[in-house]
Formats: C-alpha cells, sequence, structure tokens
C-alpha cells in the first residue's frame, strides 16, 4: 500500500504543480509528466538517471490504474482507453503459479512508457580472461584450496551455469554429456 502511494503521490504532486484536476488530465499531459520522471537526475550521481524504465513503467501503471478508477468515479468509463482522453492499452499475459495453476494478469499500456530492460547487468568474463586463468591455475604454486576455486571459476565461465550447478555435477553427468555431443 505505501509503494502504491508512493508512486501515485508523484501524479497528484504533478497535478497540483500545474494546477490541474486529475479527471483534466490528457494524453499528451500524461506523456508529459511520463518524460519528466524519465529525465529526473538521480540525487547522489546527477549523471545518472534517478529511475529505470522498468520503474518508470510500473510507475505510469500506477497512474493509469489511479487514472482509470478516478474516470470511472465521474462517470467517465473510456477515461483510459484507446480511443479515451488517455490512450492507453489493456494487455493480459498467462503464467502458472509455484502450485502449477494457471492465472492471468491484466495491465494497461501507454505509447510513452519505454521498452523494457534487464533488471541487472551481466558482466561476462572475455575469453582473453578464460585463457588468462587456466594459464595461472597450471603455472601456480598455491593450496589445493586455490586451487579448486579457479578451477571452478573456470568450469562456471565455461559451461555458463552458476556454482550451485556446478558443484552439482557429476563425473556420470560429463560423460553423459559427453557422449550426447
Amino acid at each position: 500500500m505505501g509503494d502504491y502511494a508512493a508512486k501515485l503521490s508523484q501524479l497528484l504532486r504533478f497535478c497540483y504543480r500545474d494546477g490541474r484536476d486529475p479527471i483534466m488530465l490528457n494524453d499528451g499531459n500524461f506523456a508529459d509528466y511520463i518524460e519528466e520522471l524519465r529525465v529526473e537526475p538521480s540525487p547522489k550521481n546527477p549523471s545518472v538517471r534517478k529511475r529505470t524504465e522498468d520503474s518508470i513503467t510500473e510507475v505510469g501503471r500506477v497512474w493509469l490504474d489511479f487514472l482509470g478508477f478516478v474516470g470511472r468515479l465521474h462517470g467517465y468509463d473510456e477515461f483510459v482507453s484507446p480511443e479515451g482522453r488517455i490512450r492507453a492499452v489493456m494487455k493480459t499475459f498467462e503464467f502458472i503459479d509455484a502450485s502449477g495453476n494457471k492465472s492471468k494478469r491484466s495491465y494497461l499500456v501507454h505509447h510513452s512508457f519505454g521498452p523494457p530492460s534487464r533488471r541487472k547487468s551481466r558482466n561476462p568474463i572475455t575469453t582473453e580472461q578464460i585463457i588468462l586463468l587456466k594459464e595461472t591455475n597450471r603455472k601456480s604454486q598455491d593450496s589445493n584450496f586455490v586451487k579448486a576455486r579457479r578451477r571452478m571459476l573456470i568450469a562456471s565461465s565455461l559451461t555458463r551455469a552458476r556454482r550451485s550447478e556446478i558443484a552439482n555435477l557429476t563425473i556420470d553427468d560429463v560423460k553423459k554429456a559427453k557422449a550426447m555431443a
């Protein structure tokens, strides 16, 4: 509930600043407010944006949901719709939850929302780094623990697997995989 209120308060703050009632918003105003969120700099590092495209989309969906409620409250059911004052499209997706049940979720999409972005960026290990790791491991006079750790890093870079997945590998698994190739 607090997250919803925090996202909604940004819209209400923009409306108050511009002296505009939420029911008087149009598609252009909504897109301008989304753009303001997009260009807002981070307070810690002004050269970086404060929000990612995904967080802007989340905020925008809360706004659309609220504005749809405001429209229905004022008797304007098509306030947020493909042909309404604020043009948004309802999309639905299906997913399977942890219990194995199929569920459907619907959400609103506005043309001002940007493309989705990765939540976590990956920094892959380069081929040169892999070669250096292998050479260092062979030449090293270090303890068995350090050598095992290096072998684990090499295995993870070659297989693109997680450490826990590599740790569960057995010799039989490797032999079966080799036979498949």
